[in-house]
């Protein structure tokens, strides 16, 4: 009970760094480029809402719940905007755009407020290092690290198919190129919300059970995801609906698995240098995902420029993940073997793959 707690105080720090005046803009915007300019305010805003609640889980919770908290974490912040859809739509439907807009800028700056006067970086804010480090220093030291390029490329590589298929290609693949009602489409992307519920939890105790094999828990799922994305796209045609809803559980286990990126920098780097790298890593998934995103639209018009896509449209415009998903898992076998050299020169010497899978298949033996 303690932990649900924790993690719903953690999500109010998140509400409240989103940006209460760039929403206000958004409300009164009188042009179109004035309201992008306020939207871009309100995305600032939130760019610094998950980094900083990722910087202080460390600080506040034992070394075994970090994991489960960075989950629980992101599940929140992903049921938030389904939450406060209800009532925004309600004051949006009754009362207009200005004051529904307006509402929620209210409610950010209480939250903000409520977070100042009850949050602190640490239990124990006499306790706390200080450091000043320059800026440069500081980003010197952290983008020269192999621990934070593995995160980078790990959130590279396992966030952006997931977001492909359910920030905006999941429901015209299934609606239009799939021929599925918009019913069956809505309720395959719930699955997907259902199973990062639970895939979130499973992917932390196993971090915590296994801590020194991260990396092939990392590989195994982009495996997974390129079995199950090459079973729904091998093929022409409708694919059946069990495959899809297979294809969205691990697109679920993708995203809860992104965050194992975060943990890579959090034990590689210094406490203070943390947050800059954990918000570097924050960037690697959003600049796969947004490039793939961007091209699967511009493969996609080019190839029917009516806008009448087919199934095989779909498929080759999507095909524009494997070299993203190559550049990926590239960058996490370099990092990773950069990352064990440093380790093995400090006199860390970790597991090699057939000392693993003994460890694993013993731990399973005890287990049963």
């Amino acid at each position: 009970m303690r932990v649900w707690l924790a993690a719903v105080a953690i999500y109010i720090i998140a509400i409240a760094g989103r940006t209460s005046f760039g929403v206000v803009g958004v409300a009164a915007a009188p042009t179109y480029p004035i309201a992008i300019g306020a939207r871009v305010l309100v995305g600032l805003g939130d760019a610094t809402a998950f980094v900083s609640v990722i910087r202080l889980i460390p600080a506040w919770f034992p070394t075994r719940r970090i994991p489960l908290m960075t989950q629980l974490t992101a599940i929140l912040g992903q049921l938030g905007p389904i939450v406060s859809a209800v009532p925004f739509l309600a004051i949006l439907g009754r009362f207009g755009w200005v004051a529904a807009f307006a509402s929620l800028a209210a409610t950010g700056i209480l939250t903000a407020l409520l977070g100042y006067l009850a949050i602190v970086d640490t239990p124990d804010e006499h306790q706390q290092s200080v450091h000043h480090d320059r800026v440069g220093a500081i980003l010197s030291s952290v983008t020269r690290h192999p621990g934070t390029w593995l995160g980078f490329f790990t959130h590279f590589a396992l966030l952006f198919s997931p977001n492909v298929f359910l920030i905006l290609w999941g429901m015209p693949l299934l609606t239009v190129g799939q021929g599925y009602s918009a019913a069956t489409a809505a309720a395959l992307i719930s699955v997907n919300s259902i199973a990062g519920i639970a895939a979130g939890p499973a992917v932390a105790a196993m971090l915590v059970r296994h801590p020194w094999q991260r990396a092939l828990v990392v590989l195994g799922i982009i495996v997974a995801l390129i079995i199950a994305w090459s079973a729904v796209l091998a093929v022409d045609g409708q694919r059946p609906v069990w495959l899809w809803t297979l294809l969205v559980i691990v697109l679920a286990i993708g995203g809860a698995g992104s965050s194992i990126g975060f943990d890579f920098a959090r034990t590689s780097l210094p406490p203070h240098h943390y947050g800059t790298a954990s918000g570097l890593v924050n960037m690697g998934g959003f600049i796969s995902s947004i490039t793939a995103i961007m091209l699967v639209g511009v493969i996609l018009d080019a190839l029917a420029p009516d806008k009448n896509f087919s199934a095989t449209d779909f498929r080759i415009a999507l095909l524009v993940m494997v070299p993203i998903m190559a550049i990926g898992v590239t960058g996490i076998l370099i990092s990773r073997h950069k990352l064990r050299a440093r380790l093995a020169t400090e006199g860390i010497l970790p597991l090699s793959v057939p000392q693993i899978v003994r460890r694993v298949m013993r731990s399973w033996r005890e287990g049963s």
